[in-house]
Parts: structure tokens; C-alpha cells; sequence
């Protein structure tokens, strides 16, 4: 992407956000520290544009900018939520080549645009938190267990299971560091778990995962003793787990949902349905049981005497987010009473 083609699609995007036809439609020459500066009803927004920024990298707006009435203003390729909001923290105005942007004068007036979909195809690179390997570091970094901690890179590496390599550590932990997720350039520790939580949740491929939806003539507490027998024969081999609403159920005290929701290791899931008498069904199923093709959804589990184990509270609220009906809503129970007072009590 050439940077004077992007600082003219740029100068067009601002010509259509503020809705002036009788603008110069040449592009203008840059100016006291400007890429370009448009003057509107006697306001005059000195713009800057950056081809590839990054949240970690942005600074507050330069004296050239803001020097007489000028107002400062970012002019980036595509408006990410983590740039958008270290700029907006740091005092600059902002616009992308799609529109979206938020553009005050005080007292004056405010615009702010969101939702359309970019226009510019940003270089490779970015982080990828979709892989399952990229799943295995967010898990490690991310469970309330390790609320606070400082890791080196070899160290999260190993934590993960299964291990990933040191190399893709090293790339995400660089990503992260760009998008501000990381601490400074040391030890790898967060800074923003819950942004990064958000992120995550986000790109996470839950579709990944087989749903079986099935029948039982036993009752829930029958269906539960089967499953803690289960647990009793081979309890250093994790094959199922308790996930989704069902794990929620444990761990936030205003979650309760009928439908009981397993884990199954790949494979394992018609010991499972052996063991609950369970019929696959088309409707009316009282048992989802999600087969995992990726053995990081027991990581950390949830452990408790006299029950079969649930999947970390981490991955109740990933899950969760990606149920439908009220999943979003018990996911919140498990931010709430789960998730954030970890994090909170190591900040």
C-alpha cells in the first residue's frame, strides 16, 4: 500500500465524513507537521496519517499539531477497538479509510461513526488468535490460576499443553506486545487481561468442536453419579468434563440451565453415551456433549471431590460465549465472580 495513495483515500474519507462537496477535491499539500489539513466553518484539522500503526506505538499528538486552533487528528487505515481507544486516551481524533470515525471540537460538535467494514487490506502479520496453538497460550495466560504472573517465554511455552513451540511463542508474545496486551518489553505478563479475554472470545473457533445432541431417560442425579464413576475409574486421564452451562452451574452461583453440557475427548464420546444410555436426537435433547478436537479445553480443569470435573472457568466463559440462547448472560456470571476477581486482586 503506497502512502501517498493512502494519504489521498484517506483525504477523500475525511472529504465524505464531513459531508463538504465544496471542498478542493485536490489533495492538499502538507503543511506544518500535516500529512494534509482540511479547514471546515473555521475549524482546521491538521491530520497525520500512518500506514501500519500499532496500540503499543502511539504517542500523544506532536506541538506541530496542535499549535494556533488546530485540531489533531489520526488518519489510519482500518479503526482496530485497541488503536481507536489509545488514541482516543492519548487526545487524538481519529478516521479511517472506511469512515468509521470520531471527530470533536469542543463545544462545537462530535462525530462519531462505527461498522463499516474496511476498505484497505492491512499487511500479514497480525496476530492470528483463531489457531489452536495460538488457543493453547491465550488458556496459560489467561486462567485465573496464573492471575498476575510473570513468565519468560520458554516458561509459557512448557505451561502450555500440549507444549508449543518457542518459536510461535515468540511471535504471538511480539503481536501481543504490539496490540498493548503485553507489559513494556520484559517478562511477559498482561496488561489487559480483559481486553485481551475480549479478543480472544472473539476470534475463538468453537464451531471446531462436534455437538452431539442427545436423549436420556435417567434422571439428573442418576446422570451425575454415572458421570463421577466415570471420573473414579481413571481419574489421572482427563476424557470429560463438565462444560458450558453445566460447568458454569458450579461456578457461578445465578447459573442454572436444565440441559446438561459435557466435553468428550475425541474419540471417547460413545463411551459416554453408553455409559448415559443416550440416544442421539433431532429435538428435545436433555445432553450436548461437544467432542473436542482440541485437548486444551480440559487445561486447568476444575476439580471438586464427589463430582465429575468441569473445564477452568476460562473456558466456561469462552464457551459460553459462543452457546446462543443466554450463554452470553451466564457468561457474564463467570467474568464476574470468576475471572475478573483474579485478575483485580494481582493488579
Amino acid at each position: 500500500m503506497n502512502s501517498q495513495y493512502l494519504q489521498k483515500q484517506l483525504f477523500e474519507a475525511m472529504v465524505e465524513i464531513l459531508d463538504r462537496a465544496e471542498l478542493d477535491p485536490k489533495f492538499p499539500k502538507a503543511t506544518g507537521g500535516a500529512d494534509f489539513e482540511v479547514q471546515v466553518d473555521g475549524l482546521r484539522f491538521a491530520v497525520e496519517c500512518e500506514k501500519n500503526p500499532r496500540p503499543s506505538r502511539v504517542s500523544p499528538p506532536p506541538k506541530s499539531l496542535t499549535s494556533g486552533d488546530r485540531i489533531p487528528v489520526k488518519g489510519i487505515p482500518v479503526a482496530g477497538k485497541r488503536l481507536t481507544e489509545a488514541l482516543s486516551k492519548l487526545g487524538w481524533n481519529w478516521f479511517d479509510a472506511a469512515g468509521n470515525c470520531r471527530l470533536a471540537a469542543p463545544g462545537q460538535f462530535l462525530i462519531e461513526r462505527s461498522g463499516n467494514s474496511p476498505v484497505v487490506k492491512m499487511p500479514p502479520g497480525r496476530l492470528n488468535l483463531s489457531t489452536p496453538e495460538t488457543n493453547h497460550l491465550m488458556r496459560a495466560l489467561l486462567v485465573p490460576e496464573n492471575a498476575g504472573r510473570s513468565w519468560s517465554q520458554r516458561e509459557l511455552s512448557e505451561a502450555c499443553d500440549p507444549q508449543v513451540s518457542l518459536g510461535l511463542t515468540n511471535k504471538v508474545v511480539r503481536e501481543l506486545r504490539e496490540e498493548g496486551f503485553l507489559v513494556g518489553d520484559g517478562p511477559v505478563q498482561i496488561n489487559d487481561p480483559q481486553g485481551l479475554l475480549a479478543a480472544w472470545t472473539e476470534k475463538y473457533r468453537f464451531d471446531r468442536n462436534f455437538i452431539h445432541s442427545a436423549f436420556t431417560l435417567l434422571k439428573s442425579g442418576e446422570i451425575h453419579r454415572r458421570l463421577t464413576s466415570l471420573e473414579e475409574e481413571q481419574p489421572m486421564v482427563c476424557r470429560f468434563a463438565y462444560a458450558s452451562f453445566s460447568a458454569a452451574d458450579f461456578q457461578a452461583s445465578d447459573v442454572r440451565q436444565p440441559v446438561i453440557w459435557l466435553y468428550a475427548a475425541f474419540g471417547e464420546e460413545d463411551i459416554l453415551m453408553q455409559r448415559l444410555e443416550a440416544k442421539a436426537v433431532d429435538s428435545g435433547a436433555n445432553l450436548q456433549i461437544l467432542v473436542a478436537r482440541d485437548k486444551g479445553v480440559f487445561f486447568n480443569h476444575d476439580v471438586a471431590e464427589g463430582r465429575l470435573r468441569a473445564t477452568n472457568p476460562l473456558q466456561t466463559y469462552v464457551d459460553l460465549m459462543h452457546c446462543g440462547g443466554r450463554g452470553a448472560e451466564a457468561a457474564e456470571a463467570i467474568l464476574r465472580q470468576c475471572l475478573k476477581p483474579a485478575w483485580e486482586k494481582t493488579t
